[in-house]
């Protein structure tokens, strides 16, 4: 069932907008549509995801034999596209030479479902195209080139031309990133209701995706009558890196309070509003949290961000090189955490690029299960001193899948020091399972997926004794006082343990 708690303003500054309906709390939905306008599957994720519910598959998926393009992960789904539009477009796809680009994919299917006609539709015409920018750029004659192909291998009329192009512009800086639950991008997504929500680097909702599903939800409590924010873009990036990106892709400079005063990730925190999660301040408490970056902010020689970012974008990207060994990887990543040796000795852990060479470090890890462990204690790393200011609700989306990926990696490497790692697995599932409801959905297919995890690990549980019952009433809050203590005890012991880990996360690297 589609949902809309908002209602479309004008705002002086900023044009169009969204601002809610009703009062929302962190976490609820503020739009719900099952079925967006256009939803595509990117060339790059092809062979990754259904082209029909764009799920991944268990089972692996079916090439379709005609068009040998788009795959499938059942027959059910092979029928549905089949008849939705895929009867008209694999006629085009056969006979092109190799797979058409994304956005041009997206209009030929809006040109055989006869959605773009001679004039635009109002669905998406008062929809920002930013025409006689683009006109300047050199990605015009590409706009005008893809146009021209889609109308012409659907067989539409030429009148279309124009409309076509204005499309295209419009998709350009109006579509969204269709991704999996975390994070991992996998399609294009133009649905003009939603596009009308207006950008901040600090947003108060995001965007998730189930499938086709789109949903838009709250990161922080938003009153009736305030505006719907969201981010364009990759908001950990430096004030310059973000001002370039949102005005060379979408043509406005962001005057946003973070990019107006330079706000970095601790300043940005203590502006954010407190959202408790109890559960989880036996990990970090926010009264803990909250003192650090406080004494970040107010320590001079910890304001003065050194100029270490391009050289570390250069190694990051030298060691992306696939051509390179795996040692030869890892030396420029202990490099380029050598060269942000000033922001761990401020301690600004969260500052940019630190957080981006540890990510880095965790997935040179990640790639051999001998490593797991180091990659574990990255991952804690990354949670503990970067993640809670970059991210400052427990249930931001990011800190969900990070919090749900320690925990499977806690089931794939072997126990270390006095941690119990079967405690320690369902202890951090048992919170990701309360707090997918705000960040996900409990009905979405992650929220299936946690459950199903859960109901594994408290299965193995049962035979342990009663530290499992313990935890689970503890975190629910449910069951006589003493047991809650008791889970509250094993839970306290947990995190400490998962804090000693975090704390030599580092010491391999360095060497």
């Amino acid at each position: 069932m589609n949902i809309n708690n908002t209602k479309v303003v004008k705002y002086p500054e900023l044009g169009n907008g969204l601002a809610a309906t009703r009062d929302l709390e962190a976490g609820e939905v503020i739009i719900r549509i099952a079925k967006p306008f256009l939803i595509v599957v990117e060339n790059a994720a092809l062979d990754r995801v259904c082209s029909e519910c764009l799920f991944e598959s268990e089972n692996g998926l079916k090439r379709c034999t005609g068009c040998k393009v788009v795959q499938y992960c059942s027959i059910a789904c092979q029928a549905a596209a089949w008849k939705a539009i895929h009867k008209e477009e694999c006629k085009i796809y056969r006979k092109l030479p190799q797979i058409a680009p994304t956005a041009v994919r997206g209009l030929i299917q809006l040109l055989l479902r006869k959605e773009i006609g001679t004039s635009p539709d109002p669905r998406w015409a008062g929809l920002e195209g930013h025409v006689a920018e683009l006109q300047k750029q050199k990605r015009w004659d590409e706009i005008v080139l893809q146009a021209k192909a889609a109308v012409e291998w659907t067989k539409s009329p030429q009148t279309c031309m124009e409309t076509a192009i204005n499309m295209l512009c419009r998709m350009a800086t109006n579509a969204f990133r269709v991704t999996l639950a975390d994070s991992t991008p996998i399609g294009l997504c133009f649905e003009p209701v939603v596009s009308l929500a207006n950008h901040s680097c600090t947003p108060n909702a995001t965007i998730i995706f189930d499938g086709r599903q789109l949903t838009l939800r709250t990161l922080d409590p938003i009153k009736k009558g305030d505006q719907v924010f969201v981010s364009y873009i990759d908001t950990t990036q430096t004030r310059e890196e973000r001002r370039h990106e949102l005005k060379d892709r979408y043509f406005f400079t962001c005057h946003c309070e973070k990019c107006e005063q330079d706000d970095g990730p601790y300043h940005t925190f203590l502006k954010s509003q407190s959202i408790p999660y109890p559960p989880l301040d036996l990990f970090i408490s926010q009264e803990e949290i909250r003192n650090f970056a406080q004494a970040r902010c107010s320590d001079a020689s910890a304001t003065k961000v050194p100029d270490i970012l391009p050289k570390v974008q250069d190694l990051l990207t030298r060691s992306r090189n696939p051509s390179i060994s795996s040692a030869q990887q890892f030396s420029l990543l202990q490099t380029a955490l050598r060269t942000c040796e000033p922001l761990q000795r401020t301690q600004q852990v969260a500052q940019p690029p630190y957080p981006q060479v540890l990510h880095e470090l965790y997935l040179h890890y990640l790639s051999d299960q001998s490593t797991y462990t180091q990659a574990l204690r990255i991952l804690l790393y990354l949670y503990l001193h970067s993640d809670v200011y970059t991210y400052p609700q427990p249930h931001h989306p990011v800190r969900v899948i990070r919090l749900y990926t320690i925990a499977k990696l806690l089931q794939n490497v072997p126990e270390l020091g006095d941690v119990d790692f079967i405690s320690a697995n369902q202890v951090l599932l048992l919170c990701v399972r309360e707090l997918v409801r705000k960040s996900h959905g409990e009905e979405t297919s992650f929220g299936r997926e946690v459950r199903e995890a859960l109901a594994d690990v408290e299965a193995v549980q049962r035979t342990r004794g009663g530290v499992g019952s313990a935890l689970n009433a503890w975190v629910l809050g449910v069951g006589e006082e003493a047991q809650r203590r008791d889970g509250k005890e094993y839970a306290r012991k947990i995190f400490e343990g998962l804090r000693d880990l975090a704390g030599s996360a580092l010491d391999g690297v360095r060497k």
